[in-house]
């Protein structure tokens, strides 16, 4: 990889995942903070982990809550050995709904339990998108058993 480039495919999965081939864990910190710069959240979050840079994953999981991103902060709580946090997914959750990403904050809150929460979101997504009756009959018959 030529420096200051983002990593194929094929260069994330050997720096990654080949144990075989040791990689300085600043290198794969320089390679995370390209991919979050260029807005390869997942793949950076990859990157840091395998860094042990808690330090970029805490970065990723602020920007998630900002973004009302919650299967990045999901994701960054999980590699961090985490459940959710009630504060941060409510956080995460008003995020969502100011942006509009209504299942976002719907599986926020759904996360932390807040069933007030997850039934608003539920109802603003269905008022915008009222054919989506499937994602909600889903959830309704997980909810019965």
């Amino acid at each position: 990889m030529i420096k200051g480039e983002l990593p194929t495919w094929k260069e994330k999965k050997q720096l990654l995942y080949d144990r075989e081939i040791e990689v300085d864990p600043a290198y794969l910190a320089e390679i995370g903070t390209r991919l979050e710069k260029a807005g390869r959240f997942t793949d950076a979050l990859e990157f840091f982990h395998r860094a042990g840079r808690s330090d970029g994953m805490d970065r990723l999981r602020a920007g998630a809550i900002e973004r009302g991103d919650f299967f990045l902060y999901k994701r960054c709580r999980d590699l961090a050995g985490l459940g959710p946090d009630a504060a941060e997914a409510g956080r995460l959750a008003a995020s969502a709904m100011a942006r509009g990403t209504f299942s976002y904050a719907m599986r926020a809150c759904a996360a932390i339990g807040d069933k007030a929460g997850e039934q608003a979101a539920r109802d603003r997504l269905r008022e915008v998108l009222p054919d989506a009756g499937i994602i909600f009959e889903t959830d309704e018959k997980e909810e019965e058993k």
